[in-house]
């Protein structure tokens, strides 16, 4: 008989969170509050070009502003949450992480489209021995955290999605004491495209400013050189009367370039 080594109470709490949402935080602090240690499982899978990376290191991030120190972010290893939960309790790899002998597992999931059917039903006669699933089984997602504020709709990771390029409507799946993290949040959720576009951008400097004004004043001199080619007098052949240049020889700067170049460009405050 396996010996009882531990006497805690786990909540588990497996998902796709791709991203996760208020409605996901106020679950798990709900769990925090009960349990001795909350584990949320991410799944693997990409969901809208949301990775598991993008959502443990946004759930890391809500996590910040609850009192709560017993809550753990894992990556599963597998990408259905109720497999993730038979592997959790049954633990045969013995994963210090996972369920443990003397342990009373409560399955964090809500009542949301029969998740607690697909979850605490079955989970028990998985569990390795030692470890007991609790009776008491799902939250029901109640309250204004699981509401959108403008629809009236539960919050759904796919709905958050869809707006994941708007910060106002952003702001309706933002847990209240991360929303000052609005900034954060977008990079963290920027797409690998997206942070590359960002990155190529040349920052407007003063310096890179000037740059840009030289650079349009060089090519309207080089367009006004390139028009004496066809005016009265030219010759072929790049001479042009009273001046040869030779094939291959850039044209001397002249008087008008430098005053031109020299002079100052002033920005206003």
């Amino acid at each position: 008989m396996e010996p009882l080594t531990s006497s805690r109470v786990v909540a588990l709490v497996p998902g796709a969170f791709k991203p996760p949402h208020k409605g996901h935080l106020a679950m798990v602090s709900d769990y925090a509050q009960r349990a001795d240690e909350v584990i949320i499982l991410v799944s693997p899978v990409t969901r809208g070009g949301v990775s598991a990376d993008q959502s443990i290191a946004l759930w890391n991030l809500y996590l910040e502003s609850l009192p709560h120190d017993n809550i753990k972010v894992l990556r599963s290893p597998v990408n259905s949450p109720v497999l993730a939960a038979y592997q959790f309790v049954e633990n045969v790899n013995d994963n210090p992480d996972w369920a443990q002998p003397g342990d009373t597992v409560l399955m964090g999931v809500s009542t949301k489209e029969g998740d607690q059917k697909r979850f605490c039903n079955n989970v028990q006669k998985y569990a390795r021995k030692g470890v007991v699933v609790s009776d008491e089984c799902a939250v029901a997602p109640e309250g204004e955290e699981f509401i959108h504020p403008v629809t009236g709709e539960p919050l759904s990771a796919s709905d958050f999605r869809e707006v994941l390029g708007n910060p106002e409507e952003i702001l309706n799946f933002i847990p209240r004491g991360s929303q000052d993290r609005i900034g954060d949040i977008q990079n963290i959720l920027m797409t690998k495209e997206t942070k590359e576009i960002e990155e190529a951008k040349v920052p407007i400097t003063l310096e890179n400013l000037f740059n840009m004004v030289e650079e349009v004043i060089e090519e309207e001199e080089l367009e006004e050189i390139s028009a004496m080619g066809g005016a009265p007098g030219a010759v072929g052949n790049g001479a042009i009367q009273g001046y040869s240049l030779p094939l291959g020889a850039k044209p001397r700067k002249t008087n008008k370039k430098k005053r031109r170049k020299g002079r100052r460009i002033y920005i206003p405050d």
